[in-house]
């Protein structure tokens, strides 16, 4: 192999022949310029100096090209190498910290404090002593939603660098605007999702941030969390209902922010005058979510894809993020967090470094983050008190809504569930506006899949018809309904002999008489739900299902409610479905 000076040596001279290549055909014409004037012919000699010219100009211009691009390539090869050992020496650091003896055991690590990353008050604000069990006091929490530390409220410090002992920040939306936290088994997912939302609660006041906790761990997680002003709403794995309704109400949400930007004719909701608090969806183990409820996964979907200018964010953890997290949902996260892994493959694919499954196993809390400037090591902080931080944020936002009157009502719940055996008060105190009269008399409250109202039957609009087996309440129905009627309305129990065509009794006669007349209301119960007829001769049909998935369709209960229902809510007497031309819905009769 030749060396260094002898290469030198070779490259120069082939530079320098290169050189002489590009100018010799304009040195031949000069000669022929030369012979040509010896010869006095003046017109050989003018194209013979025009020809010269031009390999002249064609010889400096190659030489300015090569020496433009050589210089170009040099500052790009310099600026690649400045970057590549930067990075590099990056990772070193963190492998180092990780192998070393100090982090390999666990007396000997030391995670930080939540309440060193936490400004309490603003550097012009008045300080307030805090009591000595109180960690946060609510007069410091007011302060922090008015007078904010940094402007960017969403830049919080999640936790502390332990290269370089300082808090590392994080910001959701400019980073994000969704991200995905990784990691086993008790490597401290849990603790920091709780400190990540306590965090951007205790900088944010609820009319600015809403959280929407899926909890498909057992519910654990964001127990505590529940109780913050901000909360609109919390489910877990342990009532799939629940989180259907939760998933249904976000999708909800997202059109009526779609519908807010197109009237208003922006790009961003954020551009709005008054607009809506920002949403921030935390769902830990995201692969038990997609795999009890797969058909929702395109809810999650269309957030990940519109909700950076819906204000809509999304933190997902999971425990093994590789071919649970679809490609095109990660083409919007670019915020990873990876706390201990097991597979250096996915440590890889979500940090760009397979040093996450290095981290020691008894070092909960210590994850990389990368958001495309590098992978950066980070340990989580250690809550204590946790109880007490919600608490001072509830009495901050009573005292801004009781007292300053700054902050709106409380949000409605993001959904809402009706009891099994509610009262004509209770039904009616889930919306004070409803008023039942002789021709809408109220049944007790249905459901739209995601909230429950009092439920109002349309006697004006024709034959009201209730059908069910033995024993599921259709005579209670019937009931409740007379009860609420005038004169005018007539009501037939066990109708279906009367209805029977083979029928031939003046009885009979007059009630199908009746049922066509357009100017007489009836309502009748049945068996079958068949002789009712529905719609052709009852406008309103109050069906019990069965149970029996073709029956029930053959009733016209339609496909969407009956897979809501659970083999309980067939045990309820006075669980019912309404038919009618406004829809259908999952009805309770009161009590």
């Amino acid at each position: 192999m030749p060396s260094p000076d002898r290469f030198t040596t070779l490259q120069r001279t082939l530079r320098l022949f290169a050189c002489v290549s590009r100018f010799l055909p304009c040195l031949v014409q000069i000669v022929m310029f030369v012979y040509a004037l010896t010869l006095h012919s003046w017109m050989f000699a003018l194209m013979s100096l025009a020809s010269a010219a031009m390999g002249l100009g064609y010889a400096v211009g190659d030489l300015v090209h090569d020496a433009v691009f050589r210089s170009r390539h040099t500052t790009a090869t310099t600026e690649k190498n400045d970057r590549a050992p930067s990075r590099k020496s990056g990772e070193d650091a963190i492998r180092e910290y990780l192998h070393t003896t100090a982090v390999s055991s666990q007396s000997d690590v030391s995670s930080p404090d939540f309440a060193d990353l936490v400004p309490t008050a603003s550097p012009t604000a008045p300080h307030t002593a805090h009591m000595e069990t109180t960690p946060c006091d609510w007069r410091d929490i007011v302060r922090l939603w008015h007078h904010p530390v940094n402007p960017d409220t969403f830049t919080c410090s999640l936790a502390l660098n332990p290269l370089t002992s300082r808090p590392l920040n994080v910001n959701l939306i400019r980073q994000g605007p969704h991200a995905l936290v990784a990691g086993t088994t008790g490597s401290g997912k849990s603790v920091l999702l709780q400190g990540w939302c306590l965090n951007m609660a205790l900088h944010n006041p609820p009319d600015q941030l809403k959280f929407i906790f899926l909890d498909f761990k057992g519910g654990a997680t964001f127990r505590a969390l529940e109780a913050l002003p901000h909360c609109w709403g919390s489910v877990s794995d342990l009532s799939v209902r629940h989180a259907r309704r939760a998933l249904r109400a976000i999708e909800q949400e997202l059109q009526r922010r779609e519908q807010m930007v197109a009237q208003a004719g922006v790009s961003d909701i954020t551009h709005l005058d008054h607009p809506p608090a920002r949403i921030v969806i935390v769902v830990d183990e995201f692969n038990a979510l997609k795999n009890r409820l797969p058909d929702y996964m395109t809810h999650l979907m269309h957030i990940a894809s519109q909700g950076r200018s819906l204000a809509m964010n999304l933190i997902l953890a999971t425990q093994s993020p590789l071919g649970q997290v679809s490609t095109e949902m990660r083409a919007n996260i670019n915020l990873t967090i990876c706390l201990r892994l097991r597979d250096r493959l996915q440590s890889s694919d979500l940090v760009d470094s397979p040093l996450a499954a290095e981290i020691p196993h008894d070092c909960p809390g210590l994850a990389i983050l990368n958001d495309s400037d590098g992978p950066r090591l980070l340990q989580c902080p250690h809550i204590e008190h946790l109880d007490q931080y919600v608490t001072a944020c509830g009495r901050a936002s009573h005292f801004l809504r009781d007292s300053v009157h700054e902050l709106p009502p409380r949000t409605l719940r993001l959904f809402s569930l009706g009891s099994d055996a509610p009262t004509f008060q209770s039904v009616q105190r889930l919306d004070p506006h409803t008023h039942p009269d002789a021709m809408h008399p109220l049944i007790g409250w249905k459901d739209d899949g995601i909230h429950v109202h009092p439920c109002l039957l349309d006697v004006t609009s024709g034959n009201i018809a209730i059908a069910g087996s033995h024993g599921r309440g259709k005579t209670h129905a019937l009931a409740v309904i007379r009860s609420q009627l005038g004169s005018h309305v007539q009501c037939v129990d066990d109708a279906d002999s009367l209805l029977d065509p083979l029928n031939t009794s003046a009885e009979s006669t007059r009630l199908r008489t009746r049922l066509h007349a357009r100017s007489c209301r009836t309502v009748i119960c049945v068996y079958d739900p068949a002789s009712a007829r529905y719609p052709e001769l009852c406008s309103t049909l109050l069906v019990f299902p069965t149970g029996d998935r073709t029956t029930d369709l053959m009733a016209g209960i339609p496909a969407h409610i009956m897979e809501d229902w659970e083999p309980s809510d067939y045990q309820i007497p006075g669980r019912a479905v309404l038919l009618s031309s406004h829809g259908s819905w999952t009805v309770q009769i009161v009590t």
